[in-house]
């Protein structure tokens, strides 16, 4: 069976509401593609919106972000920041969409957009009781945007405010610098 012919047997499983029988036939079309090295990016969305419909988050999860590293390789930004919104919608505990679309704006030049889904993604962080990677990723803004000296410096503040003196010590010498 032809890889048009799975895609296409597969939507009429779908048509029925047959879920599981599309998502075999997808996934048989995905090991098709990738075997040839040929990857179909809305395979994955596709099939990212089936395991969500079965219920299955992390599943859906896995084919969600292999569809963002795709859109980004193919050079559509968009199309990731659109996936990473559908994670955030589907299984809002999946706080790591907004870490990838923050790095993607920031990628972009889209520092503002950036800047507010970095901070969404720290204080997630911050309140699932992650210090460290609330902080990596203030960082990692704050290396993005040098310019923006007000995020490091509050950066700095929340460093100082949890005992993390000698790290805020560094965000205020970068700050100063700039």
């Amino acid at each position: 069976m032809s890889i048009e012919t799975l895609k296409e047997e597969a939507r009429r499983y779908e048509q029925r509401e047959a879920w599981q029988r599309a998502l075999d036939l997808y996934l048989t079309a995905i090991a098709r593609l990738e075997s040839a090295d040929e990857p179909d990016i809305t395979l994955y969305n596709r099939v990212g919106d089936l395991y969500t419909r079965l219920n299955r988050p992390e599943d859906a999860i896995e084919h969600y972000e292999s569809a963002i590293g795709l859109y980004m390789d193919a050079g559509l930004p968009n199309n990731a920041i659109a996936v990473c919104k559908k994670i955030i919608r589907n299984v809002p505990e999946r706080h790591h969409a907004y870490l990838r679309m923050g790095q993607i704006r920031a990628e972009q030049g889209f520092l503002p957009d950036a800047r507010t889904n970095f901070l969404t993604y720290a204080e997630r962080m911050q309140q699932s009781g992650d210090l460290d990677e609330s902080f990596r990723a203030l960082v990692e803004f704050c290396d993005l945007a040098p310019d923006d000296v007000d995020v490091r410096m509050a950066v700095a503040d929340q460093m100082a405010s949890h005992e993390r003196v000698d790290e805020a010590v560094e965000q205020l010498s970068v700050a100063y610098q700039s």
